[in-house]
């Protein structure tokens, strides 16, 4: 009865304050709905401000984060959501007196408010909302060739030091054409971007006909600029300008890379680069180099003997070259190239697998003494009459000379104008041509008579190859490359096959001239003119044979009549254009090809429905198309190939008018598909693409991915869907998706794997994840029968997940994960093992990239057991991860007697408070020296090793005390480490603690950077009154930086100078002492005249050193002389 009447009573007052917390909504509706207003005019207000502060900082070339960007995102929505309620739902409210309905509005204004209040204080903690971006990474020639200059370090060296001196704004390199200048400055650029003395390298090429606008859309890549809204070179010149300086006046320091010079070029006002910057220029001619105002300039020669034989043996194989008759020949075409490394390339690339003692006969035969210029020549000579087995490959060649200098050659655009010249004759289809096509392309770039373009689709030229090329496309094929104004001054117009135009002014064709064998026309404009019909006229009418019509940036209001001539014209491509009346583009009925790509147009025609032979549809990026009528695609029967995705840069969403997706049932044929679609239930349902093989299809809202993507052949991203949704459709290509990007996909629990389904993972090679709020795994293994998970995977990515706990839970089968190469995780907020499982189920084998960020409650990174180590990790970096107290765990306790990271090459941990050791393994017990210390924690010790260690970053780590135990031999563990940086770390009292010299031979260090650390001394002997000297035989740079209690660098024999007597740097280039509070003396009066130390110093930077008293003395005058 008791029981009975509790339950009654707390019934009562629950019901009862369920009524009140009713009538207080309903009696406070208007102070509600007012509170409301206030806050979403406060929160209006704060959006400005951050916003503000994020353009500022965009400026400045810096990155956002993430969590402001998010912030901006949901603030957005959540303003709409407000006020869409308070002007349509508060003004439509006219029942006064309608209690339920005035109820209802107050309780829903004030779940508004709670949401409001919660994101304005979280922008009140918006203290720093960016961080500087590290240079993108400058794309640099092989290793092997990188070896092979090894006579190019006093030159590199030099450079590198002009390019440190503030007083050197601009050097030049000079040199023959094929010698290496570009391949050089990449190599430069890499190592100042390693030992970051820039903010930001920028590096562009100019060329015999600079573009412009293609220079300045690079420089604002690189520095992280939007999309310029100005239309011409001036206009972005002043903006480009206006950001670059306002980021040297915030201490950025900016290095230009100029490459491929012809003659003067203003670069402040024809590109918008400031005084300020620091330049690098190369150009074949010295001159030039003086002309742009560089009066450090250096001459880059060829390769030595020896460094040339070991190129060539490197390309053509070492047994090729072991045959004594091939031998002599090889010495001899060796010797004939004269060290310039692409003629050794294109000469090796020609005899490489080729063991005909004829052919290697003839082509040496065909190289001449002491010409240079002609043997570079010859070789590509002999290496594109080669191709004649390769027609195709050489007809390829010959087309990408038809694009401007440095061009990045999209493949696609080789396959189309290929297919419309006839160049794959014995293949009918457009997947077989895009096979052959980059087939020949993979060919070409075989023989160095192409280059990679690194993460695209794309290839490029050089410079000495185009010229070549060029030469033979104007003497084999009749071939015009070049601008209006020299064509009208051409008299071959009746004999010409290929005509490449570049320039404002087309209006250069001659009616009465007659073009009767013109194969190929390609307009390149800037969308300044208008090619309207007068302009055009009756040309096309003497163009009857035409088979391909590209242009490019041309606005074309209305295509005239004389387009209906075209009859034979199979592929036409109006990339970037501003077109108006395209309807006459329907009568050509031999159309195979038609690229509409980035242009403004609003509708297909109707006329387009008689294009029955085309193949291939591009819609890409058509940012106005508003209508596609459903019987055009009704009645291109034969569509292999549609792109309707949005652009990568521009961004969009395409209508689709009454082309329901439905329609694409009628594209039976279809191979290739990239389409975005904003609702996933307009997908077709039932319909089976059964011959399609490369695809890239995002649904739901809009994505932003970088550039690499556009290379994927088989891509779903989808985003902000529900898992429901994903019924219709789109299982079959799930199933043999190779990449994958998926982003707060609401339905989805516990594991990824389980809701996309077995059959859909298994040849992923790319996985991504975001923000989704159930998923806790992406695998659970103890949910489904032992088999093995994603046993392709490279590359996975988790990001932004609040209730993520680990990626594989349970034990996988071995082959599970068995090709992962890089991995990268942050903001999981409740990740607490990255990988668990016991090493026998799971050796991730080929792990080469680990990056762990803001994972909170993360501990350690992984458990070893004794059977298994990352043996070819070779990044590893782990930041902002609160909890972690090591990096590598003993999951069973066992104390392991070495453990070794074969192959690692740079390791970064930053910004983590409790770290306290690398790895907790065999441990030795502390030595005297180590508790004098008053250690809280020892990062490495003796038992772990890193043979191949070339960077080590260590920042703002709280709990570390020493960095390595006494016996950490760093000389032996560390035997490559080149650069050492130190930063943050408050209870840091010395960098090295030491009994012996012996003990710190860190014979290839060239970089230490110690800043923001209580220490007393960087290195400490143990027995100051046996110390001997220490020496770092290569450090270049020294940079020790607001070290408020270092008294002396060696502690060993007395503390007279921050150098003493003991310390030796001989190869000491550039050094940089700042905020040492203690120091009175740089270098001791006791220091040997003739000691090597100082003898290199170039730079000295000495700031904030309040008890320095001199400088110099006479004895260190005299060694800095």
């Amino acid at each position: 009865m008791d029981i009975a009447m509790d339950t009654a009573n707390e019934f009562a007052k629950s019901a009862l304050g369920l009524v009140w917390q009713q009538l207080v909504d309903l009696f406070e509706y208007s102070s509600n709905i007012k509170d409301l207003e206030e806050r979403v005019e406060n929160i209006k207000n704060e959006r400005i401000v951050i916003q503000s502060r994020v353009t500022a900082a965009e400026r400045n070339g810096e990155r956002i984060f993430t969590h402001v960007i998010k912030w901006l995102d949901d603030s957005k929505s959540l303003l709409e959501e407000a006020e869409k309620f308070l002007n349509e739902e508060i003004k439509a409210d006219t029942h006064v007196w309608h209690l339920g309905s005035r109820y209802k509005l107050s309780a829903k204004a004030k779940q508004k408010i709670l949401v409001v209040e919660q994101l304005l204080g979280t922008c009140k903690t918006f203290n720093v909302i960016s961080e500087n971006v590290p240079p993108p990474p400058i794309e640099l020639a092989s290793d092997e060739t990188r070896s092979a200059f090894g006579s190019r370090k006093e030159i590199l060296a030099k450079i590198v030091d002009n390019l440190k001196d503030d007083r050197v704004p601009m050097i030049g390199i000079y040199g023959l054409a094929g010698v290496g200048k570009t391949t050089f400055v990449k190599q430069i650029g890499e190592r100042l971007q390693s030992e970051r003395l820039f903010d930001h390298i920028m590096i562009f090429t100019v060329s015999q006909t600079p573009d412009i606008l293609k220079i300045q859309d690079r420089i604002a890549e690189v520095i992280g600029a939007k999309t310029f809204d100005e239309k011409t070179t001036e206009g972005r010149a002043s903006r480009l300008h206006a950001i670059l300086n306002q980021m040297l006046k915030h201490g950025k320091k900016i290095l230009v890379i100029v490459d491929d010079i012809w003659e003067t070029l203003n670069l402040r006002e024809n590109i918008g680069i400031p005084v300020g910057c620091k330049f690098m220029l190369t150009s074949r001619q010295e001159g030039v180099c003086q002309q742009m105002g560089s009066q450090h300039n250096y001459m880059l020669r060829g390769l030595n003997d020896g460094e040339s034989w070991s190129l060539f043996e490197n390309i053509v194989g070492h047994n090729a070259v072991k045959h004594p008759h091939r031998h002599q020949i090889a010495v001899k075409t060796v010797k004939a190239c004269g060290g310039l490394p692409l003629a050794l390339n294109v000469i090796a690339s020609l005899l490489r697998n080729n063991n005909n003692i004829y052919c290697w006969q003839d082509a040496v035969a065909k190289l001449r003494w002491n010409d240079l210029a002609q043997n570079l020549t010859e070789s590509l000579k002999l290496s594109y009459e080669f191709l004649e087995k390769e027609s195709a490959a050489q007809e390829l060649l010959l087309l990408c000379s038809l694009f401007p200098e440095d061009y990045e050659i999209h493949i696609n655009d080789l396959l189309t104008w290929g297919l419309g010249l006839g160049l794959f004759r014995d293949v009918a289809s457009l997947d077989a041509s895009f096979v052959r096509v980059h087939a020949r392309v993979e060919y070409l770039k075989s023989s160095s008579l192409l280059l990679d373009v690194e993460g695209k689709n794309c290839v490029k030229m050089h410079d000495v190859v185009r010229e070549f090329t060029l030469k033979v496309a104007r003497e084999q094929h009749k071939t015009f490359v070049g601008t209006g104004e020299e064509l009208i001054s051409w008299k071959e117009s009746d004999t010409v096959n290929y005509i490449s135009l570049h320039g404002d002014n087309m209006n250069v064709f001659n009616d009465k001239l007659e073009y009767p064998n013109l194969k190929l026309l390609y307009l390149r404009g800037t969308l300044s003119r208008n090619l309207s019909s007068s302009i055009l006229g009756t040309v096309f009418g003497m163009m009857k044979m035409i088979t391909v019509l590209s242009f490019f940036k041309v606005t074309l209001n209305q295509l005239p009549p004389s387009f209906e001539h075209l009859k034979h014209l199979r592929t036409l491509t109006l990339v970037s254009c501003i077109l108006g009346d395209i309807r006459i583009i329907g009568e050509l009925r031999s159309l195979r090809i038609l690229n509409l790509s980035r242009s403004t147009l609003s509708e297909l025609p109707i006329e387009f429905e008689k294009l029955h032979n085309l193949l291939f549809l591009d819609l890409t990026g058509c940012l106005n198309l508003a209508i596609v009528p459903s019987r055009v695609l009704h009645g291109m029967r034969q569509l292999e190939g549609l792109h309707m995705s949005r652009d990568l840069v521009y961004g969009g969403i395409y209508k689709l008018g009454d082309a329901s997706l439905e329609h694409l049932r009628f594209c039976s044929q279809l191979v290739t598909l990239e389409v975005h679609i904003v609702d996933i239930k307009h997908w077709p349902k039932g319909v089976v693409f059964s011959k399609l093989r490369r695809f890239k299809i995002s649904v739901g809202s809009e994505f932003h991915f970088s550039e690499p993507y556009a290379c994927s052949s088989k891509l779903i991203l989808l985003k902000d869907l529900t898992r429901s949704s994903l019924e219709h459709g789109l299982n079959g290509l799930l199933k043999i998706a190779e990449e994958i990007i998926i982003e707060n996909v609401n339905g989805f629990q516990n594991d990824l794997y389980h809701n996309l389904d077995r059959a859909h993972v298994c040849n992923l090679k790319y996985l991504s994840i975001a923000r989704f709020e159930e998923i806790q795994y992406v695998v659970d293994t103890t949910e489904i029968d032992p088999c093995v998970v994603f046993p392709l995977l490279k590359i996975l990515k988790i990001n932004d997940l609040d209730n993520f706990y680990e990626i594989c839970h349970g034990k996988p089968l071995e082959g599970s994960f068995g090709k992962l190469e890089e991995l990268r995780v942050s903001n999981l907020p409740k990740l607490m093992n990255v990988w668990k499982s016991p090493i026998e189920y799971a050796l991730l084998p080929m792990l080469r990239v680990l990056n762990i960020e803001q994972c909170h409650r993360l501990k350690n990174i992984f458990t070893l057991s004794k059977s298994g180590d990352l043996s070819q990790l070779r990044h590893l970096e782990v930041c902002s991860c609160e909890a972690i107290e090591e990096i590598i765990d003993s999951e069973d306790g066992s104390r392991m007697l070495e453990f070794v990271f074969h192959e690692l090459h740079s390791l970064l941990l930053l910004s983590l408070p409790k770290l306290k050791t690398f790895m907790p393994i065999g441990r030795p017990s502390p030595t005297i020296a180590d508790v004098g210390t008053h250690i809280k924690g020892s990062l490495f010790d003796g038992k772990v090793a890193f043979p191949n260690l070339k960077d080590m970053h260590l920042k703002n780590l709280d709990s570390v005390g020493q960095i390595w135990t006494n016996s950490f031999r760093v000389g032996v563990t560390l035997p490559l480490l080149d650069k050492l940086e130190v930063e943050g770390l408050p209870n840091l009292m010395h960098v090295w603690s030491i009994d012996s010299p012996e003990s710190i031979p860190l014979s290839s260090l060239t970089r230490l950077t110690i800043e923001n650390c209580p220490i007393n001394e960087v290195v400490l002997a143990q027995e100051e009154d046996t110390a001997g000297s220490i020496e770092f035989l290569r450090l270049e740079y020294l940079r020790l930086d607001h070290l408020r209690n270092l008294k002396s660098f060696y502690a060993g024999q007395g503390n007279c100078a921050l150098f003493n007597e003991k310390v030796r740097l001989p190869a000491l280039k550039d050094l940089w002492v700042q905020e040492l509070y203690n120091i009175k003396v740089l270098w001791c009066p006791k220091h040997p005249v003739e000691s090597p130390t100082f003898h290199h110093l170039k730079i000295l930077r000495v700031h904030a050193l309040p008890k320095l008293e001199y400088l110099f003395d006479g004895k260190v005058c005299v060694t800095l002389m």
